[in-house]
């Protein structure tokens, strides 16, 4: 968390320009954990269906709904939070033109926690095979629309951190 502290360790100023928030990190926070839980609960329902044969439904208490039931609350509540985190935002900020492009993302990510939680609540019904097209939907979307976001600079953030602690640890040898 010390590399995301906006360079001075105050946090961001993106919603009055005089005073700082970390706000902002700890939501991003919340959708990143929230982004990686959901996927591992996804990773682990594939290997646990094709590499040991078990069918879902799990129950609860099994890794793919312990990981995607936290994942999705907590990318639910973070997509939510940081949705009106922006609403208060400067727009002048950033680059106008792409602020509904934004918001439209954090709420597709959002939608997509939020139909996986529904689909869960409600997956014994007979509503189950529609909320799985709408949800499985989302999530194809999800993905087709990721590269062109903000979402792919998770990536390259990760490139620099970890060339940065490349560089620390050449230089303390």
């Amino acid at each position: 968390m010390q590399d995301l502290a906006a360079g001075h360790g105050e946090g961001c100023n993106f919603e009055d320009e005089d005073r700082f928030s970390q706000a902002r990190r700890h939501v991003h926070h919340t959708i990143m954990y929230g982004f990686l839980l959901c996927f591992a609960s996804t990773s682990v329902a594939t290997v646990m269906r094709y590499g040991f044969g078990m069918h879902a439904p799990y129950g609860f208490w099994s890794l793919p709904k312990l990981f995607g039931v936290t994942g999705g609350v907590l990318l639910t509540i973070g997509c939510g939070a940081m949705a009106l985190l922006k609403q208060k935002s400067d727009r002048d900020l950033g680059d106008p033109s792409a602020w509904g492009g934004d918001i439209g993302f954090i709420l597709l990510l959002g939608f997509v926690g939020l139909s996986g939680l529904v689909l869960y609540a409600m997956g014994s019904t007979q509503m189950m095979p529609a909320l799985l097209a709408v949800h499985l939907g989302s999530v194809l979307t999800f993905f087709l629309l990721m590269p062109f976001t903000k979402m792919a600079h998770g990536f390259y953030r990760l490139a620099a951190l970890v060339r940065d602690a490349q560089r620390k640890r050449v230089a303390s040898v």
